[in-house]
């Protein structure tokens, strides 16, 4: 007798129920996937109990919200690709600085970083780019399936989302009211994810609106200026500004490596250990220290002229010569007042762009010896990728790669990065050289618009601009050079500069009136408290732009979150 053999019928029915099923899986992917940063800035941020809370109730609720308007799947993870696109762009930060929220600055930095240098940043962090992409690219491909397929998740799913994301808002906005009333310094714009980014982008729309009006906000700008002696000895003033040199690598301020071998023998010279910038991003630190701008009038950028036309209108020749390329930024307007701007990026094709690229055009214009010069010179000094920086005769620190982004390779990213500080010691110290040799009465100033991480503690911090600075990211070189034939008309000068050498000084407000002493001009808006070349400096509080523009103390900045203090302030 044959056996009797059940048979499995699969009815249409239950196909279509186990395919709902997975889709709502998907559905829950897509939702961990939009929440994962909250959970994130949980852990990174110095957030109490209820801005914890408040961080995962509120915007979790909205989330499981947003995903349960529709039992059509693609269409409503279509609907957040926004959300995912923030989602991924946190991710990364929150992988490169290991804190913050997306800052104003860094949607700024979106339109003022040369695209070579996002390309390298972007080469140095490809292992989160690859995660977020696989990530949320499987979120927009599987959006996109399930919208073509009409792929629906099951009706109790949407119905039991529906009732959870509503307790879950309640409770978040709870939270929120609670995280205000105990929570000392809680603010929704800051300390919320998504609310502060979409507050960020709306800051950066308004800095870019300014930036756009710039030509018309400036016009009526004056510095009122002229020398302040009337004399007729010609005179040459140098105004380099560096690239992400951070102070704790150069040989002239107590590094063990010798990085200065030329600096450090030349005459003249005074360095400066306890320098701080008022920015880590260059789009704000290059214009305070080339205008009367810094941390407590940095509103008033978008009506103010550079250090320039201050020259121009007290009768000097002027001449910008950058390793930059143009960007929309203030940086590029200012460059644009001078008498002649040279952009070199475009004429070096047969090699990587280097700082000594820039000498035979400094050269050129010395050699004019117009009676009263100033040179403004924009470097590109240590950016990442930093073996890019420096041609093969400055090899001095070696292995010097190759090497990704990773805290294992420190001692040759190290190695590459104090080969260009020796690259920037050959520049100075070979501009000094060309301007010893006009026999003239010369002044250069140096410093860099910020520093730079590498990786240095145990948080494996790298690179700059993190919304939340570092000590090794704000402190920076300053170097004053004086000619020998200046020293002779000016003995004074000197001494007093040397005066200064163990004071605290912010870069940001002194580089411009210490400029303009050198030069003796005089203006209203020049300020002997400020300069190092004036008996009268006074060293003020360092003070730190923050995302949102405003001025704070940058100790309590650094102390708030647990970040070392930088020299001077210790």
């Amino acid at each position: 007798m044959a056996k009797n053999r059940r048979c499995d019928i699969t009815t249409p029915h239950d196909t279509g129920r186990r395919e709902a099923a997975l889709w709502g899986l998907f559905a829950l992917f897509v939702y961990a996937s939009l929440l994962t940063p909250n959970v994130a800035l949980c852990v990174t941020e110095p957030l109490d109990f209820w801005g914890i809370l408040a961080n995962t109730l509120l915007p979790g609720g909205v989330y499981l919200w947003l995903m349960s308007l529709s039992r059509r799947i693609g269409r409503v993870t279509l609907w957040c690709f926004p959300l995912m696109f923030f989602a991924a762009f946190q991710l990364v930060l929150l992988y490169l600085y290991g804190r913050s929220v997306i800052a104003s600055d860094m949607f700024l930095n979106l339109l003022t970083t040369n695209p070579d240098e996002a390309g390298e940043m972007l080469a140095g962090l490809m292992v989160i780019v690859i995660v977020v992409a696989v990530v949320y690219g499987g979120d927009i491909i599987g959006g996109i399936v399930a919208a073509v397929r009409h792929a629906k998740i099951p009706g109790p799913w949407v119905a039991a989302s529906r009732r959870v994301s509503y307790a879950a808002m309640l409770l978040g906005v709870l939270s929120v009211v609670a995280a205000y009333i105990f929570s000392p310094g809680y603010k929704v714009s800051d300390d919320l994810y998504p609310v502060n980014v979409a507050y960020n982008i709306g800051h950066a729309a308004a800095v870019a609106s300014d930036l756009s009006s710039y030509s018309t906000t400036s016009a009526g700008y004056t510095f009122d200026a002229a020398m302040a002696a009337n004399d007729t000895v010609p005179r040459l003033v140098i105004l380099v500004i560096g690239e992400t040199a951070r102070g704790a690598n150069w040989q002239l301020l107590g590094y063990d490596r010798p990085t200065n071998p030329l600096l450090s023998r030349r005459e003249g010279i005074v360095a400066f250990p306890h320098a701080i910038s008022q920015s880590n991003t260059t789009h704000k630190s290059v214009p305070m220290l080339l205008s009367a701008v810094d941390a407590e009038s940095y509103s008033r950028l978008p009506q103010s002229k550079s250090i320039i036309t201050a020259f121009k209108e007290a009768g000097y020749s002027t001449a910008v010569i950058t390793a930059q390329k143009p960007n929309n930024s203030y940086v590029e307007f200012f460059c644009a007042e001078a008498d002649t701007t040279c952009y070199i990026a475009d004429k070096v094709t047969d090699h990587p762009l280097t700082d000594v690229d820039l000498l035979p055009y400094i050269h050129d214009r010395i050699a004019q010896r117009a009676d009263r010069q100033l040179i403004v010179v924009h470097a590109y000094g240590s950016h990442f990728d930093y073996r890019d920086r420096y041609p093969a005769s400055m090899r001095r620190f070696t292995p010097d790669g190759p090497f990704e982004a990773k805290a294992k390779y420190r001692p040759l990213m190290l190695n590459a990065y104090d080969n260009t500080i020796l690259t920037e010691d050959y520049v100075l110290d070979s501009i000094a050289a060309m301007a010893t040799g006009e026999d003239i009465p010369a002044a250069m100033l140096y410093t860099s618009d910020h520093g730079e991480d590498l990786y240095d503690t145990a948080d494996e911090r790298f690179m700059h601009a993190s919304p939340i600075p570092t000590a090794k990211q704000v402190h920076v070189p300053v170097i004053v050079w004086l000619s020998p034939r200046y020293r002779e008309l000016h003995p004074e000068t000197l001494s007093i500069i040397k005066s200064h050498r163990d004071s605290l000084v912010s870069s940001s407000s002194s580089y411009f009136h210490t400029a303009l002493q050198l030069a003796d001009i005089a203006t209203p808006r020049f300020d002997p408290t400020l300069s190092l070349a004036d008996k009268r400096y006074v060293p003020r509080i360092p003070l730190y732009v923050t995302d949102h523009n405003t001025a704070v103390p940058l100790k309590e900045l650094l102390q708030r979150y647990h970040e070392p203090l930088p020299p001077g302030l210790q």
